[in-house]
């Protein structure tokens, strides 16, 4: 029995429906299968070569990735740097000291240069202190000695008649301004028969330090402390002997004997008239202005 046209309609148009169907489930599958691969995470190369590469052809070995031979690093993802950065308003951590700025630090006053510092402990005994002192007349002798001790040296200033008046003077850096100080010791060998300068500051004539007859005993250390103002021309003097606290001699706020001196260049000690030649020991000069 030959089918109808009816049948035969009815029977194409359901075979178009099946395809259809079957053509959206497939558009589906193929759609489901791009989205998972998208959000898939990323092999790494080691993982890859760990594993292989399975769309590889079967029969071709599958590709390694070198290791790192030290030389060349990773490629890592750099990231912008600024270079500026803004202070920190926040106050430092507890516990935290922090330097103070210059205009926070306290101001103080400088310290005196020093210019001369003579002790002579090192220089052979019987030899001439240097260049840096003079005597007069030519021929004063001015020699290292072992007093008070043979490591605790000074200089012997000697005179050769009862009369003394040998000088020996030491150079200084010539100064005009500010405060000079002066502290040196002192020792005579033999009571003096007068009033004598055993000290003298000089540019022009300064000032002298006398040593009163029967305030200053032989063979005895006294400690010379002078104190001399450039502003206003005075000078202040101090002796005291040696480990003692008692003060010998003292002149206070004297005028300089010269006051037009423009500068003080030299320091001097000076035999006395003894009666019979005499010495006098000159130890640990020091001058600071």
């Amino acid at each position: 029995m030959r089918p109808s046209g009816n049948l035969l309609l009815v029977t194409a148009g359901v075979a178009a429906i099946v395809g259809a169907v079957v053509a959206t489930g497939m558009a589906l599958d193929a759609a489901r299968s791009l989205s998972v691969g998208a959000n898939a995470p990323a092999s790494s190369p080691a993982a890859t070569a760990s594993r292989g590469d399975s769309t590889a052809d079967p029969g071709t070995p599958a590709r390694e990735t070198p290791p790192l031979t030290g030389t060349e690093a990773p490629e890592v993802a750099s990231l912008p740097v600024s270079t500026s950065v803004a202070p920190s308003t926040a106050p430092p951590p507890s516990g935290t000291s922090v330097a103070p700025s210059a205009s926070d630090r306290p101001t103080q006053a400088p310290s005196p240069r020093e210019l001369v510092m003579d002790v002579f402990d090192l220089q052979p005994m019987g030899s001439n202190p240097g260049a840096d002192w003079t005597t007069t007349p030519d021929g004063t002798s001015l020699t290292v000695a072992a007093l008070p001790t043979s490591v605790d040296r000074s200089i012997r200033l000697r005179s050769t008649s009862a009369q003394g008046g040998e000088r020996a003077c030491r150079v200084l850096p010539a100064t005009s301004q500010g405060t000079m100080m002066i502290s040196v010791d002192l020792m005579l060998d033999t009571n003096t028969a007068e009033s004598p300068a055993l000290l003298s500051v000089r540019g022009g004539h300064i000032l002298d330090v006398p040593a009163d007859e029967g305030r200053f005993e032989a063979e005895t250390w006294y400690r010379f402390a002078i104190t001399i103002n450039f502003e206003s021309r005075r000078y202040h003097v101090e002796v005291v002997e040696r480990g003692s606290a008692e003060a010998a001699a003292q002149l206070a706020d004297e005028p300089w004997m010269t006051s037009d001196v423009p500068s003080v260049d030299h320091v001097c000690f000076q035999v006395p008239p003894a009666g019979e030649p005499a010495s006098l020991f000159i130890d640990n000069l020091m001058v600071s202005g």
